[in-house]
Parts: structure tokens; C-alpha cells; sequence
């Protein structure tokens, strides 16, 4: 019996310490599992947000070039404020008209020009490329378009209109950025105010600050590079008329269009006139690669330094990572994009980080 009582005990005091020994075992581990929780949760979100990201990614894009043309349209009527004392909006639908009869004047005038040495630079760079063929024994794919007057211009449409649809579905979403753009101008503290809302109360300031900074800068950054690839345009076109390459005023269009991609937009918009040069002679080459030399020359340490001297500096090596990675994203227009998007990325991440992180690093300095 006595053995019976003393069994009895050593279990309840087993069971008891066991107990206690389970409490304190779940007591300690539910702040890891609220941890894991908490890491899984941020995992699933991060996850979520990408996948949206992606799958929105056209959508996002066609927001950002709104988000350009609008910065443009700000920064026209900024500079119609000395001529133009009225209220902002104005000025906004003032500079959309001049947009507008520039573009108009620019087609009754210079187009037909422009369109007809167009149709003669595609048959020469055809010419030039058989007569490379031909001399080199290099063959070259006549899938270029270039075997026409007409050019690459159909096949390049025959590409994008299936991929939009139908040429009505272009115009209307041309017609809907160009809409949003203008909407964007007219009360940009609106959509900013709205975007800030998102984050928490405290972070308010911080990041309507930040918002702030990115349009000031990409503004200017927009206008430098806008008044930069006129220039360049310009005495690219005046170059190679002077050596006698043919089509200089087409020559010119694509050296203007091509320098608003960063680094690699000046190279490929070299090629039509160098394929030219190299089917004539070896003069007419060097005298070409001199004459884009010369331009690019100025245009890095003259226009660019004076132009973009108030504008942020963004290195080089970002802006060529960009140009791969919103290439490989987003194809051509991401290309296009990503001067810009690189400066906006640029600003915000040090506003909202950088600085802060030096902030706090010299604060404890200085409490130290």
C-alpha cells in the first residue's frame, strides 16, 4: 500500500513539473512563431505586389509616360510665366496650344522635306548594304526593310497594331496619355496628396517632400535633355551636310530622337550615316565618324554640363543598367523610358533613404 501512496506521488509531481516545463516551453517559443508569422506575412505580401507589378506592367508604364508629358506640360508653363501672368491652368492649356500649332506647322513645312529624304535615305542605305555585300562578301538579311521606298515603317506598324489590336486602339490610348498628361498638369498637388495617403500619418511629410523633389528634378532634367538633343540635331544634320552624306535633315531627325536614350541612343543613331559613309570611301567614313565625334564631343562637355548643371547628376553606370533592365522588361518603349525613370528612381531613393540613413548616422555621431 505504502508503495501504491509513493508511485501515486512521483507521478503528480512528474505531471506537475512537466506541465510547468510545457508552459514555459510554448512561452518562449510564441514570440519565434509570431516572427515567422510576421516574416511570412511580409514574404506573401512582397510576392503579391511583384506578381501585380508584373502583370500590370503595361499599365504602369503607359502611367509613367502620362506622368513625363505632364512634367513637360509644367514646365512649359513655368516658362510662359514671365509672358503670361495668368493662373497656372492657363498657362498649362496655353503651352498644349503651342504644342500643338508647333506640331501643325512643323507638318505643313518641314515634313514633306523631311518624309521625301526620308524615302532617299532608304534607298540609299539599301544601296549601301548591297554594295557592302557585295564587297565584303558580308551577307546581310534583306528582311531589313530597306529594299523599298517605303522603308521599315509598314513592318514596323504590321508588328505593333496586331499587338495593340487595331490602329483605332493606338489612337485612342495615344489620345487617353496625351488626356491623363494634361489632367496630371493641371492640379499635380492633387494626385500627389491622394498618392501620399497611402502611407502612414508620420510619413506624410517626408514623402510629399520627396514628391516634390522628384517633379523639380525631373522637370529639369526633361528640359535639358530636350534643349541637349535639339542641339545635338541640329549640328549633326549641319555636319553631315557639310561633308555630303545625303539626306542630312533625315540624318539629323534621327540623331535628335535617338539622343533621348542615355549613352547607347547617340551609337545606333550614328549607324544609318556610317553605313552610308562605308559604302562610298574610306574619306567619307572618316570625315563621318569625325563629324558624330565632334557632336557627341560638344554635347558631353559643353551642352550637357551647362544645360544640366542645375538638374541631379546621375551616374552613367546607372543609367546604362536602365537602359538593360527596362529593355529586357518593357522592349522598346522601355528603353525610351528609362532616362527618365532612372532620374525618379534616383531622387526618390535618396530622399526617402540615403539621406535618411546619413541623417541618422550623424546623429549618433554628434550624441556620441
Amino acid at each position: 500500500m505504502s508503495k501504491a501512496i509513493a508511485f501515486a506521488d512521483f507521478w503528480l509531481i512528474h505531471m506537475t513539473q512537466t506541465g510547468a516545463y510545457s508552459e514555459k516551453t510554448s512561452e518562449q517559443s510564441e514570440p519565434a512563431i509570431r516572427g515567422f508569422a510576421a516574416r511570412s506575412a511580409i514574404f506573401v505580401a512582397l510576392a503579391s505586389l511583384a506578381f501585380l507589378f508584373w502583370y500590370l506592367r503595361q499599365t504602369l508604364v503607359v502611367a509613367y509616360v502620362s506622368v513625363v508629358i505632364a512634367v513637360i506640360l509644367v514646365a512649359g508653363a513655368d516658362a510662359l510665366r514671365r509672358v503670361l501672368p495668368i493662373d497656372r491652368r492657363w498657362r498649362i492649356l496655353a503651352t498644349c496650344t503651342l504644342i500643338v500649332l508647333g506640331l501643325f506647322l512643323f507638318g505643313l513645312f518641314l515634313w514633306p522635306q523631311l518624309s521625301l529624304q526620308y524615302d532617299y535615305l532608304v534607298d540609299q542605305l539599301a544601296e549601301a548594304l548591297d554594295k557592302l555585300e557585295q564587297t565584303t562578301g558580308f551577307s546581310v538579311d534583306g528582311t531589313l526593310g530597306l529594299d523599298n521606298a517605303s522603308g521599315p515603317l509598314p513592318d514596323i506598324l504590321g508588328k505593333v497594331i496586331p499587338m495593340a489590336g487595331t490602329l483605332l486602339s493606338i489612337l485612342t490610348g495615344t489620345v487617353l496619355v496625351l488626356l491623363a498628361g494634361t489632367f496630371l498638369a493641371l492640379d499635380p498637388p492633387l494626385y500627389r496628396d491622394g498618392l501620399v495617403k497611402i502611407f502612414p500619418s508620420r510619413l506624410h511629410g517626408e514623402i510629399r517632400d520627396a514628391f516634390d523633389r522628384t517633379g523639380k528634378g525631373l522637370k529639369m532634367w526633361l528640359v535639358g535633355k530636350l534643349v541637349s538633343m535639339a542641339i545635338v540635331g541640329v549640328l549633326t544634320g549641319l555636319g553631315v551636310w557639310i561633308i555630303g552624306l545625303p539626306s542630312p535633315l533625315a540624318l539629323g531627325a534621327v540623331a535628335f530622337l535617338t539622343a533621348f536614350v542615355p549613352l547607347i541612343g547617340p551609337l545606333f543613331g550614328a549607324v544609318p550615316a556610317l553605313v552610308l559613309a562605308l559604302a562610298d570611301d574610306g574619306q567619307t567614313l572618316l570625315w563621318t565618324i569625325l563629324v558624330y565625334m565632334a557632336v557627341q564631343m560638344v554635347e558631353s562637355n559643353l551642352i550637357t554640363p551647362l544645360i544640366q548643371r542645375r538638374a541631379v547628376n546621375v551616374p552613367p553606370a546607372l543609367f546604362m543598367l536602365s537602359v538593360l533592365c527596362m529593355g529586357s522588361l518593357f522592349g522598346a518603349m522601355g528603353v525610351v523610358l528609362a532616362g527618365p525613370l532612372t532620374v525618379t528612381l534616383f531622387i526618390l531613393a535618396r530622399a526617402l533613404y540615403i539621406e535618411r540613413k546619413l541623417d541618422v548616422s550623424d546623429g549618433k555621431k554628434s550624441s556620441a
